[in-house]
């Protein structure tokens, strides 16, 4: 009886500490995923360009006609959003954009990368205070642009990405040309 008890002892130990074991290495995991969070909750680290990256080239035509090349971007610092229908961060971004203006440069260029119902709509509440790429490859330039998540907003100046973010307030309200 007394051998038993001992065992029993023993595998409720041993159970005890790969218990505790697994709890530590899962508090580590979450600290680890909590760190690649940026204050938003947004996930940073690949889905973004790294600062210093060249602009591609590319060939766009805005909603209002007006045609953007990559020599726009060779100029002073300019905002550069990417934005797609269905992410909810995108369209507080639209709200947040409208209420505040980015900074005192020319105005930021919102690529729209969706093609669903509410487009028209965001277009409609974007053309006031953004130049509006929405084409339908949008998706593809993100990818040149080195954009995999959303929302992006990228400050890009002198051929070259500045900064990048997925909020609005990590963009100067006053930036140097």
């Amino acid at each position: 009886m007394i051998g038993y008890l001992w065992a029993a002892v023993t595998v409720t130990g041993v159970t005890a500490a790969v218990a505790l074991g697994l709890v530590l290495l899962l508090g580590r995991r979450l600290r680890e995923l909590r760190d690649m969070l940026d204050t938003s909750g947004m996930p940073l680290g690949p889905d973004l360009p790294e600062p210093g990256r060249a602009v591609p080239a590319f060939d766009a035509t805005t909603t209002s006609g007006d045609r953007i090349t990559q020599a726009d971007l060779d100029g002073p610092d300019v905002v550069v959003l990417f934005l797609m229908e269905s992410c909810a961060s995108c369209v507080s971004l639209i709200t947040g954009l409208r209420e505040r203006p980015v900074h005192e440069g020319p105005l930021p260029i919102a690529v729209l990368v969706s093609d669903g119902p509410e487009r028209d709509r965001l277009v409609g509440e974007l053309e006031p205070v953004a130049r509006v790429i929405n084409q339908p490859d949008g998706e593809r330039l993100a990818a040149d642009f080195g954009v995999h998540g959303f929302p992006a907003v990228l400050l890009v100046g002198a051929g070259v990405i500045r900064s990048a973010s997925h909020r609005l307030s990590a963009v100067p309200r006053e930036v140097p040309a």
